[in-house]
């Protein structure tokens, strides 16, 4: 028998963990398309289960394996992956004993409660220590929520309750679904918007939350079936989602994600980048092109008319915010562009611009004195430029 050396051991312990998010990658894949091969559907909503609970239990797993500095957000992530999956299986509990499910029904409570539990998770993974420019990206964030809140309460939410009011559990429960998607889309704004976006576990995690608010939209906006029985191919959304948080948390890059020490002004810069720029563009315009859809359809305005005024409101706000952050930007850049202009990069005075400039912009007398290093080429030829270089800042 041999004894392998204990970095022998290592070495072959991440060899084998690494593969793990692989196998769990193809089995995933495999349970994806066993969902819509399986006879029934009962078998089909079980792989459905089955799929769910795994994402938790790699995810659980992933944690004490790779153990990152972030482990309470994946934790987090994991308990709100966790309801869910409790909620798909008081749902199928519900279908098979009673025949059909109400609405709403002990899942929907079970699922609700899951989404604020996820996002806590997202939220801690994602959040930097607050500075002024993480303002920038919570201000993205915002006027993205309002965007995709406006449309949803407009052409989703606001038909389901027939144009009146909100009444009783179920039209709770209609606003409330959407709301938890405007929350996980503002998250994934933010997300997107990160450094942290490098590590492939990021990257994965930010699909895997892309994938569940696609996927909610579509159900909200009345285009997949309510029933359990018609296994619709948007559910792939669901349980790729499933997966994806999987693998994010088996990979290890996951340990890397942690809360990177960037510079304010970088932290700001990264919240105004050119497909930045274009989301928030489209999200601002989002109030007048509701407002010209509506005149168009010819409905009312006294049921449209006051989420497009408050939302046009918030984005005004919120825009005029960003605003103040990219002049504030571009002033502290002018400043810092102006000194490296006039300093010398090896001593750190003023070099001949600023002398020039110096001379010339004073009105009144000005004296000049210059000093000589005797024998300074001796120096350089002897002991080199380096050197050279040293005795220039020590003078």
């Amino acid at each position: 028998m041999t004894l392998l050396k204990p970095s022998d051991r290592r070495e072959r312990l991440e060899k084998i963990v690494t593969a793990w998010w692989r196998w769990y990658a193809a089995l995933g894949a495999l349970g994806c398309a066993a969902y819509f091969v399986v006879p029934t559907t009962v078998w089909g909503q079980s792989v459905f289960v089955l799929v769910g609970a795994s994402a938790v239990a790699a995810t659980v797993v992933g944690t004490r394996m790779h153990r990152p500095r972030n482990r309470s957000a994946w934790l987090a992530i994991a308990m709100g992956t966790a309801l869910w999956v409790i909620g798909d299986i008081v749902y199928e509990w519900i279908h098979i004993t009673q025949g059909s499910v109400p609405y709403p029904s002990p899942a929907d409570a079970i699922y609700l409660v899951g989404y604020p539990v996820y996002g806590f998770g997202l939220f801690l993974l994602a959040r930097h220590k607050w500075r002024p420019s993480e303002r920038g990206h919570v201000a993205n964030s915002a006027i993205i929520m309002v965007a995709f809140g406006l449309l949803t309460w407009v052409f989703a939410v606001q038909p389901s309750l027939g144009g009146g009011g909100i009444s009783g559990t179920a039209g709770l429960v209609d606003v409330a679904y959407p709301a938890m998607d405007i929350f996980l889309l503002g998250l994934l704004a933010h997300f997107v918007g990160s450094r942290q976006w490098r590590t492939l576990s990021y990257r994965l995690l930010t699909v895997a939350v892309a994938l569940l608010v696609v996927t909610d939209t579509v159900n909200n906006f009345a285009i997949v079936s309510d029933s359990s029985s018609d296994r619709s191919v948007f559910d792939v959304g669901w349980i790729m989602s499933y997966v994806l948080i999987g693998v994010a948390a088996l990979h290890p890059s996951m340990r890397r994600i942690t809360n990177p020490n960037i510079e304010s002004d970088a932290h700001l810069m990264a919240s105004f980048t050119t497909p930045t720029v274009v989301v928030l563009t489209a999200a601002t315009l989002t109030a007048p092109i509701v407002m010209f859809i509506e005149v168009v359809r010819d409905e009312p305005i006294a049921q449209w008319g006051w989420a497009v005024l408050l939302c046009a409101l918030a984005l005004v706000v919120l825009v005029m915010l960003r605003i103040t952050d990219l002049l504030r930007l571009l002033h502290t850049q002018t400043v810092q562009l102006r000194a490296v202009a006039d300093t010398d990069h090896l001593t750190g005075l003023a070099n001949l611009r600023a002398l020039e400039h110096r001379l010339w912009g004073n009105a009144g007398e000005s004296t000049l004195l210059t000093v000589d290093i005797d024998r300074f080429k001796e120096i350089n030829d002897t002991f080199g430029r380096g050197l050279g270089d040293q005795v220039l800042v020590v003078v």
